[in-house]
């Protein structure tokens, strides 16, 4: 609070002024009672932001990172600071790591708002840049002071670090951490993006560890889809390249999605993902011995697969199955009686395409016989 009192008082003193008078939100059908503060400082930004010429000045980033603080979600405050940041008196690299320290504490506090990782991306990536200007020499030596030059290597660890800290504290499943997440993935292994790109050994133990950390989130909550996702991304350009020569990487991958599903065929999650890596697998020899050891793998879960028992597959489970009963029934007919009973359980346990599944048994009907 004592913070907040200091912050207030040198707005007061460096905004005086008939020019400064803030600027009331507009007409609104009801009055919202918003403390005195908050009334100031949102009346200042907005004064400021109707002036014929922006001001672009260390007040007006003080001012901002008050109505920063008393409001995270403002985007219109946040593009503001931008605006000032990349103007050439504010462009330095320690101006940049200052304001990645302020999204670093609001986001402990507000790990889901958007507008904080939005701002957090555009932030990170400039200071990649620095990390590659001053890798190739192309900036001044006192634009980057030499105890705060940062490899990108360190940078992407240091953010990594913060994702993964806003990760294990708040909520594990925080689609904007981990799209943040993704976004620094690929800034450090997208062939696109020279300059951010790792070298091939950093590559390497960027990605070991990486995968790792994924690992240790789908091991804590086999149903994270998010992590399961992150999973994919990684390993998507392996699997693309290999499934020009070979397929091991997909049958380990593979390997990944059965051992999650042993837990609980009907995880979602991991359907999905074993749904993903067959699509990029291109030899068809391949897919069918993979879609034939999803299938052997059922039966070991629940031997015989009895109709009675097929409940317990889920809705996710199930369709997985009647995928690979489709893909395997097109070289053998011995699976068509398991499939039109995959298919009639799916029809009366999964109301939202029960029209769906009804039709797929009329259509197989019509082209395999009336039932097994």
């Amino acid at each position: 609070i004592a913070h907040q009192v200091w912050r207030m008082e040198i707005i007061e003193r460096e905004f005086v002024g008939a020019e400064y008078e803030p600027l009331a939100a507009g007409s609104e059908p009801l009055s919202i009672a918003y403390p005195e503060d908050f009334a100031h400082v949102m009346g200042l930004v907005r004064t400021l932001m109707a002036a014929d010429q922006l001001e672009y000045s260390p007040r007006v980033m003080r001012l901002l990172e008050a109505a920063a603080s008393l409001n995270p979600a403002d985007y219109s405050v946040w593009h503001y600071r931008l605006l000032v940041l990349t103007k050439e008196n504010f462009d330095e690299y320690e101006e940049w790591v200052n304001e990645r320290a302020l999204l670093a504490r609001l986001l402990s506090s507000f790990p889901k708002n958007y507008q904080l990782w939005q701002h957090l991306r555009a932030v990170f990536a400039r200071l990649l840049s620095f990390a590659a200007a001053s890798k190739h020499d192309g900036l001044a030596t006192n634009e980057v002071p030499e105890s705060s030059k940062k490899s990108a290597a360190h940078m992407l660890r240091s953010e990594r670090a913060l994702v993964s800290f806003t990760l294990l504290n708040s909520d594990a499943k925080n689609y904007h951490a981990w799209s943040h997440r993704m976004w620094c993935a690929k800034q450090a292994l997208s062939c696109d993006t020279r300059e951010h790109t790792l070298s091939e050994l950093d590559q390497d133990e960027f990605l070991r560890e990486e995968l790792q950390f994924c690992d240790d989130m789908i091991l804590q909550d086999l149903w994270n889809n998010s992590a399961w996702n992150y999973r994919f991304e990684l390993k998507r350009r392996e699997l693309l390249r290999q499934s020009l020569v070979g397929t091991s990487a997909a049958w380990h991958e593979i390997e990944v999605g059965l051992r999650a599903l042993e837990q609980s065929w009907a995880n979602e999650s991991a359907c999905s993902y074993v749904r993903a890596v067959m699509d990029t697998v291109r030899d068809q020899g391949a897919a069918r011995s993979m879609w034939n050891e999803v299938l052997n793998r059922a039966k070991d879960s629940c031997p015989g697969l009895p109709p009675t028992k097929l409940r317990f597959f889920g809705i996710s489970g199930l369709a997985l199955l009647a995928s690979s009963c489709e893909v395997l029934m097109a070289t053998e007919s011995t699976q068509r009686p398991l499939f039109f009973d995959i298919v009639k359980t799916l029809r009366d346990i999964d109301p939202l395409k029960r029209a769906y599944w009804q039709d797929r048994m009329r259509i197989f009907e019509l082209t395999e016989g009336a039932g097994p």
